[in-house]
């Protein structure tokens, strides 16, 4: 972890328990602290060897889902 300084809020640990389904899911919803973390391992892991970047596949709301694939 980067940012050590940075305290989990009580929203994080509900957040935590979507993110095991992202490789299965064609889109996820996550708050932006959140986004950045799964983006950042995701990136990461991609790096590494990891079949898919899943980043994209991670969204703002529903507004942002219909924005980026009309």
């Amino acid at each position: 972890m980067a940012n050590y300084g940075d305290v989990p809020e009580a929203a994080d640990f509900s957040d935590l328990a979507h993110v095991s389904v992202v490789p299965y899911v064609d889109a996820a919803t996550f708050d932006r602290r959140m986004r950045h973390y799964c983006s950042a391992a995701s990136r990461k892991m991609f790096r590494l060897g990891g079949a898919h970047n899943y980043s994209d596949r991670l969204y703002q709301d529903a507004a942002d889902l219909m924005q980026r694939n009309p």
